[in-house]
């Protein structure tokens, strides 16, 4: 009996929750939703990088506003630093 109790005993600084017995599809519904936010955590740094690249070069070059999306939007940056993204007819010409 004591060696049972010995194995089921949480290891020391441990919570012991880690030991649970978890159904094998909430497991992989865990890791699924685990890998989706690092993906996305990844992703929003390298948008952040494109934002300061662009903002950067927008600067460096005295732009204010370029068009994406064929035409369909503009991407405006502000005296703060900051990008908008506006309709062509919101932004005089």
């Amino acid at each position: 009996m004591a060696k049972k109790a010995a194995a089921k005993k949480t290891p020391k600084g441990q919570l012991g929750d880690w030991l649970d017995k978890v159904p094998e599809a909430v497991q992989e519904a865990a890791d699924d939703y685990d890998k989706a936010h690092t993906a996305k955590s990844k992703a929003q740094g390298k948008l952040n990088t494109a934002k300061e690249n662009l903002i950067a070069a927008m600067r460096a070059h005295g732009v204010r506003k370029v068009r994406i999306r064929n035409g369909d939007k503009f991407l405006v940056v502000s005296a703060v630093d900051k990008l908008t993204y506006e309709k062509p007819e919101d932004v005089p010409a």
